[in-house]
């Protein structure tokens, strides 16, 4: 090979980057996790960040996101039936999360469903609920029924800075960017802020044949499902985010840890569940200040909405209007402020109460029958994987998760409690056979 043919091929090479595959990307990114992770004791088994390979040959990429506090293996059944319609899966490790537990020491936390009405009732007089004195009968209680045993979790990694969530999102959405065929994003809990974070991310910039610049999204499809915007329903129970605000605010209580999830958690966690169950409010604020700033990009949270912001093609969004974790009122903001244009398309629909937050996660709540998992699973599957089948809508483009004809707003949720029913471990099978007699959901 002659000198020149060498600077030719060496210039290529720079103008032309040879990139590296979704797997290799996957394999380098969990290299770096687990060495991030090795002084801390190490990474859950169950925590651990996933790649899915498609059975077939790949048709696109779906990344799907965690919730707040949980880890991938939310998605433990959902990859595979992804992965089953011939799309990759990449489900990533929402940062500080899953660091092994230390079971050898026990602790006994406070639990923040105690310490809430508790606030209420001790510091009624709101001119006064920034003050620490109100809060020490509470925080300090004697009352044992208040108190949760269990391992100690770590935290250290998990972030305090709203601007980690957006390092993330783009770490992420730059392993999957540059792969061929359609890709598609979906997030629960505050993997729906990441989610709704990473869909206003775009391609590059391009001139159209009007000569004005134009900028191609990353995401065909995007599926929002109860984005922790804030920690709590704020708009009819502002109680829960003003106690986050200020124990967020005195530092010596900023860091002061409690056992927020509660029993429950405790048990999900000896049965096998990733995640963690205690954490401060330090951690918490951040989660909640990263969604409000993905309100604040999109125009929503009384800023102006952005006529040209980028978004994936197809964006749903679905909650629970009940849902206590979350503030339904900013889940509306963030709808309302998506753009709809030609090349744009929107729709939400409101998911039964029975379903819970965590409602696509075979792992909380692991002794319930969840007689809608297998349905909803399917039909989130068919969305993010173009099948054209609605998945959860009258007078909307195919593929919109389908609106109940019965009650309007709501998601199609064609099961219930005696026509369907799923029980942990149980595989998914698609479609699902529901009897017509019984095909009303009354739940």
């Amino acid at each position: 090979m002659t000198a020149g043919n060498s600077a030719a091929l060496l210039l290529i090479f720079i103008i032309f980057p040879v990139r590296a595959s979704l797997e290799e990307s996957f394999t380098r990114y969990l290299s770096q996790l687990q060495n991030k992770y090795k002084p801390y004791g190490g990474i859950q088994d169950r925590c651990k960040p996933t790649f899915t390979p498609s059975t077939d040959k790949p048709e696109g990429t779906v990344i799907l996101f965690h919730g707040f506090s949980a880890c991938p293996d939310q998605y433990s059944n959902l990859a595979p039936l992804i992965a089953s319609l011939g799309y990759n899966v990449l489900c990533p490790l929402i940062p500080g999360h899953g660091v092994v537990a230390n079971y050898s020491k026990l602790e006994r936390n406070f639990n923040w469903d105690c310490l809430v009405p508790c606030v209420e009732r001790e510091c009624a007089n709101a001119s006064i609920i920034g003050k620490t004195t109100c809060w020490e009968g509470c925080l300090f209680s004697t009352n044992h029924s208040c108190y949760v045993t269990g391992p100690t979790d770590n935290t250290q990694l998990v972030p305090r800075d709203p601007a980690d969530y957006w390092r993330f999102v783009e770490e992420i959405v730059e392993m999957v960017k540059h792969e061929g065929g359609s890709k598609a994003v979906m997030g629960l809990s505050l993997g729906g802020s990441l989610a709704a974070g990473a869909a206003t991310m775009n391609m590059s910039s391009n001139t159209g044949s009007n000569g004005r610049s134009t900028t191609v999204p990353v995401f065909d499809r995007s599926l929002i499902i109860s984005p922790m915007l804030r920690l709590g329903p704020s708009d009819t129970y502002p109680l829960v985010d003003t106690v986050l605000s200020t124990l967020n605010s005195i530092p010596v209580l900023r860091d002061h840890v409690f056992d927020v999830w509660g029993p429950g958690c405790e048990k999900e966690r000896a049965n096998g569940r990733g995640g963690f169950c205690e954490f401060n409010a330090a951690i918490a604020a951040a989660a909640r200040d990263f969604g409000l700033s993905v309100l604040s990009f999109v125009g929503a949270e009384g800023g102006h909405q952005q006529k040209n912001i980028v978004s994936a093609r197809m964006n749903q969004v679905a909650y629970d209007l009940h849902d206590p974790s979350i503030s339904t009122q900013l889940v509306d903001q963030y709808f309302e402020a998506l753009p709809q244009r030609t090349d744009v398309s929107k729709s939400k629909c409101v998911l039964p109460s029975a379903l819970g937050h965590s409602c696509l996660s075979p792992h909380d709540d692991f002794a319930d029958d969840k007689w809608w998992l297998n349905e909803m699973s399917c039909r989130v599957a068919s969305y993010l994987t173009q099948q054209g089948t609605p998945v959860f809508g009258q007078g909307l483009p195919v593929g919109f998760l389908p609106q109940d004809p019965v009650v309007p707003g709501s998601c199609l949720i064609s099961c219930n409690t005696t026509s369907c029913s799923w029980h942990y471990n149980q595989k998914l099978s698609c479609p699902v056979h529901i009897p017509m007699q019984q095909t009303s959901n009354k739940n």
